[in-house]
């Protein structure tokens, strides 16, 4: 009579149902991180659209100042050859007393490092304000006229070593009334000493160079640097002319600003974000805890119902007894259940129905024999023998427990499953000791809810006033119990 069954469990529909929530919630989960990600990407593209417009200010104003710079030496070189050089042939070079207010205006100009006069070829300085070599610094072939101003030069940046600083050199020709050259005068600019930089935060480099590439000078660290200052890699720049002159201005910023710019906001994003996702979690892990205890409660009023239905269509006690363990494994997750019975005048309680959900496990069921004596370790101590002792249900219990329960699993390994046991009394009423005892044995140890304790209980009041209905206790069932173990 003994028969394996399947436990299942849920129905199909509360399988569905259970799934449908999972992606209820994983769906409400994606479209957080997809708003959070949207919001991400919103954000990073705000900022490099206000450090762009940041960059665009800071080149516009330096490309302001470094012509208002130029524009100003520029103007003072001319000043000096329109005013202090005559312009009749022959007479080019000024008096004494000409050559000593150069001298004192260029010591009052820091910017400037020297003024010189140079002769009609530009290669050879014929007068300076300080002591130097005859050659120039920049020689005249490697000085650009200015669109507009064809009278003015400006050379390319070079290093002064008797200056120890980066200059720029710029020189103004000089006419006679004729129109031929007479010389030029001119003055190397110290790049350092360009003054009306205002650069804004997260701005680090403003770069001036020439047309083709040659670097002028550099803003960096708030000051003016060599052009052979390194550069960091830049995530983005702006370019500006600058206004008459053939130079451009760069400003960049790098990849580094646009984290520091992004992250202290977006960080506070991340900690909303992940704190609405474990919020969600949270939710869909209550939702589906109290779905699988709503569906595990119509499942066990279900499975009473059946049980019922089942146990008044059996004629036989046996057939009662099989049909019991069998709805216990199949309704309620259970991995086993089985119901033993006292043998005759021994001590022993005997397997006389089990079910179980693989046969290895239904062989090692059969093969228990639990005791009445409390002495007869370990089976006088199995939760059966106690239920059927003390007359009240036990468990549930686990081998970490029972002593007796771990003893009965190192004998037999395939009881290793079983992580708790409860065991039910079940009486006639006409019996002062159980006349059974059903024992149902899970591989969780949170597997006996108060719901399915209620479910096992009301089944075995269900047991119980069927017999007395077909009274089979005590004449019917003892002598058919007794059948079986003779």
């Amino acid at each position: 009579m003994n028969r394996i069954k399947k436990t299942t469990s849920h129905s199909a529909d509360g399988q569905n149902i259970l799934w449908g929530a999972t992606a209820l919630f994983v769906v409400i989960a994606l479209i957080v991180m997809g708003f959070a990600y949207w919001r991400a990407e919103t954000l990073q593209q705000s900022i490099k659209t206000r450090f762009h417009d940041r960059a665009e200010l800071v080149a516009v104003r330096t490309a302001d100042a470094v012509a208002l710079n130029i524009n100003s030496h520029f103007n003072a070189l001319r000043f000096f050859s329109q005013t202090f050089f005559s312009r009749k042939t022959g007479r080019f070079l000024p008096n004494k007393k000409v050559l000593s207010v150069f001298t004192s205006f260029q010591q009052s100009h820091p910017s400037i490092i020297a003024i010189n006069i140079q002769d009609a070829s530009g290669n050879r300085i014929i007068w300076s304000s300080t002591k130097q070599s005859t050659k120039p610094i920049t020689l005249g072939n490697q000085f650009s006229s200015l669109p507009g101003h064809p009278n003015r030069f400006l050379g390319k940046a070079c290093y002064s070593h008797r200056d120890h600083a980066w200059v720029l050199a710029m020189r103004q020709r000089i006419l006679d009334k004729q129109g031929a050259v007479q010389g030029f005068i001119g003055s190397p600019f110290v790049l350092s000493t360009l003054r009306g930089i205002h650069p804004l935060p997260n701005i680090q480099t403003i770069v001036v160079t020439k047309p083709h590439g040659q670097v002028v000078s550099v803003w960096k660290n708030g000051q003016w640097m060599p052009p052979n200052t390194p550069l960091p890699s830049f995530a983005g720049e702006v370019t500006v002319p600058v206004h008459d002159y053939p130079l451009k201005v760069y400003a960049q910023w790098t990849a580094s600003a646009l984290n520091q710019a992004f992250w202290p906001v977006e960080r506070i994003r991340l900690v909303i974000l992940l704190g609405i996702l474990f919020l969600i979690a949270g939710l869909g892990i209550l939702t589906r805890r109290l779905l699988q205890r709503l569906l595990r409660l119509k499942h066990y009023q279900a499975a009473a119902v059946i049980a019922q239905h089942e146990l008044l269509h059996q004629k036989e006690p046996q057939g009662m007894f099989q049909k019991l363990v069998e709805i216990i494994v199949e309704q309620t997750e259970a991995i086993a259940a089985y119901i033993v019975v006292p043998e005759g005048n021994s001590e022993w309680l005997r397997v006389l129905a089990a079910s179980a959900d693989t046969q290895d496990l239904l062989r090692a069921i059969n093969a228990l024999t639990p005791s009445r004596d409390p002495a007869h370790f370990p089976y006088g101590n199995m939760l059966p023998s106690l239920a059927f002792r003390e007359k009240r249900p036990q468990g549930p219990v686990g081998p970490t427990q029972s002593s007796a329960m771990r003893t009965v699993q190192q004998q037999q390994a395939l009881l290793s499953r079983v992580r708790s046991v409860m065991a039910y009394p079940v009486f006639s009423h006409e019996d002062q000791e159980p006349a059974a005892v059903l024992v149902i044995n899970s591989n969780s140890h949170r597997h006996f809810t108060l719901p399915l304790q209620q479910l096992i209980g009301h089944l075995c009041y269900v047991f119980r006033y069927l017999s007395r209905r077909t009274a089979f206790y005590p004449t019917v069932i003892r002598r058919d119990l007794e059948n079986v173990f003779l």
